[in-house]
């Protein structure tokens, strides 16, 4: 794996990290954070998972674990045929996670025919 790609997989955990997103569902959790990172380019990862997280302020308790992938998962699979397009702007994203936007944006360029399809169907909103 070349070092830019270490890189953008370390800015994924430290979202996660920082946020507690795995929840209590350790292995189950690492594993479909295994798959959508192997599938999906890791800018549209990163952006979603923010995004869902920004959503989830409004719910308490906050969801984690697998359910918070799953939504995750969901708006991944949405951009496959819409395309992403971001509820946050770069400045937001950088307050929210602390990281350099202009990865994650400039990352989001990569077209839906170059992602496979990883299920016949959206997981449910949990």
């Amino acid at each position: 794996m070349e070092i830019q790609a270490l890189i953008n997989r370390q800015r994924v955990k430290y979202i996660i990290d920082s946020y507690r997103l795995a929840g209590d569902d350790g292995e189950a959790f690492s594993l479909l954070l295994d798959e959508l990172a192997e599938v999906y380019p890791l800018a549209r990862l990163e952006l979603a998972l923010v995004e869902v997280l920004v959503e989830s302020w409004t719910v308490f308790p906050m969801e984690r674990g697998l359910p918070y992938l799953h939504k995750a998962e969901n708006r991944l699979r949405a951009w496959r045929t819409e395309g992403p397009s971001p509820r946050l702007t770069p400045a937001q994203f950088e307050q929210i996670t602390g990281l350099d936007s202009t990865v994650t944006f400039n990352g989001l360029d990569a077209t839906s025919a170059d992602i496979p399809e990883i299920g016949a169907a959206a997981t449910p909103d949990c």
